[in-house]
């Protein structure tokens, strides 16, 4: 017997395959019907420990809530919720901010929603789905500061990959 295993970064929400973020935008019945699927899959493969590095309309928030009441048959899933991104600089259905004081009150919504991490997006993305450039982005050091300051004021760490994620702990 093994133990079970831990997936770092899924999106539950999401099939997938090269549409992948379009398919975020897909009605929200079927993103939640899809995401719980998909979890439910992904215990019966041996994962038992899942990150979900975010959804749209905090799919996957709720859905972490559903298996820990155990109402679906799911790995413990730690939650992130609707990505955070500077304005205009990523898909349509983040939470966009401007200012500084716009990127506090999107973190403290989100956990304030339950989530347990906050995404950052520091790179662009179109809604064609091709990356930005990131010199594109007016995602600077200061802002990157104020992101980190509330989620530590929050409780939380930061953790770190192309885009950031900060755990509310």
């Amino acid at each position: 017997m093994i133990p079970g295993l831990m997936d770092c970064h899924v999106h539950y929400s999401s099939p997938g395959g090269p549409d992948w973020i379009a398919r975020f935008s897909d009605p929200l019945l079927e993103i939640s019907m899809r995401a719980i699927e998909l979890a439910e899959a992904s215990l019966r493969s041996g994962v038992t420990t899942a990150r979900d590095a975010g959804a749209p309309q905090g799919v996957s928030i709720k859905l972490a809530h559903m298996a820990r009441a155990g109402e679906i048959n799911a790995p413990n899933i730690r939650a992130a919720g609707t990505w955070i991104a500077h304005r205009g600089t990523y898909v349509s259905f983040a939470r966009h901010f401007g200012e500084a004081h716009e990127l506090r009150d999107a973190i403290r919504m989100e956990i304030e929603a339950g989530a347990e991490l906050i995404k950052v997006a520091l790179s662009g993305w179109n809604e064609g789905a091709r990356p930005k450039d990131a010199t594109e982005i007016p995602f600077n050091e200061k802002l990157l500061s104020v992101a980190v300051e509330e989620a530590q004021k929050l409780g939380s760490r930061l953790r770190a990959t192309p885009t950031i994620k900060l755990a509310v702990e």
